[in-house]
């Protein structure tokens, strides 16, 4: 009963004094979606999250769709760059078309089709010279929009 009491007015004198004992605040998502040491979920969680960011948040997304980096984590960048509406990413997200892993060539295709706001019929699991002549086909229609968007998806 003395320990109760103990921790009682320990508690008491904490929120007297202004302190709390409530959790840390969240961790950057920045800074956790490249910590390698992070489980893989919670990178993807963090980089979905830093999509919500500010303007300094496209920059971090195209970063991370780096060869380096896991393709869990590259197909969530490619996710948060189409959340942001990024049609400069477009090069790269047609780049990633080859990719090695399927879920990059996946949302790569996915981003392709609701940035351009058409279905071309890529299929990230076809063989790799039907993949080439589908991704040759939409780089002609990305090349003939140039820096500028269709307009359904100009910000």
């Amino acid at each position: 009963m003395a320990l109760h009491h103990a921790a009682l007015a320990a508690a008491v004198s904490l929120v007297a004094s202004g302190c709390t004992t409530s959790a840390p605040p969240p961790a950057d998502p920045a800074a956790v979606a490249v910590d390698r040491a992070v489980p893989l979920a919670d990178r993807e969680r963090a980089v979905l999250t830093l999509a919500d960011g500010g303007p300094e948040a496209t920059d971090k997304l195209r970063a991370l769709l780096a060869p380096g980096e896991p393709p869990e984590v590259r197909a969530a960048a490619v996710t948060g760059l189409v959340q942001r509406r990024d049609w400069q990413s477009m090069p790269r997200f047609l780049d990633l078309l080859a990719d090695d892993a399927l879920v990059v060539r996946g949302r790569a295709a996915a981003a392709v089709v609701q940035l351009m706001g058409r279905d071309f019929g890529f299929d990230p699991a076809a063989p790799p010279a039907e993949r080439a002549r589908k991704a040759a086909a939409m780089r002609r229609e990305f090349d003939a929009y140039g820096p500028t968007p269709p307009p359904p998806f100009r910000k």
